[in-house]
């Protein structure tokens, strides 16, 4: 089984039943000629933070645009060189906020 099959078989039997919905990533790459709303601001971003961004807000339509952004800020803040305490990390905000 090669990654993409895997890839593929991730998104389309877990990830879009779930209500995931998958974008291409040359569809959102820094190119100038692409001209996605969630377009990349450079191949170096893992956090694409168009999409973290609208998601917030949509699923906390009551909460105030400041406190969004220290959220995003909290996340991308996130820069330990141990990899699972930033994975412990980043969870520990989905859970615990």
């Amino acid at each position: 089984m090669t990654e993409q099959i895997l890839e593929n078989n991730i998104i389309k039997e877990i990830l879009k039943p779930l209500g995931y919905k998958h974008i291409y990533g040359p569809d959102i790459a820094p190119e100038p000629e692409v001209t996605h709303p969630y377009k990349r601001d450079s191949y170096d971003q893992v956090i694409l933070t168009k999409i973290l961004r609208a998601k917030l807000i949509e699923i906390n339509p009551d909460v105030k645009e400041e406190l969004i952004e220290q959220a995003i800020k909290k996340i991308l803040d996130i820069t330990s060189p141990d990899q699972t305490h930033n994975n412990e990390t980043f969870h520990n905000y989905l859970v615990d906020g």
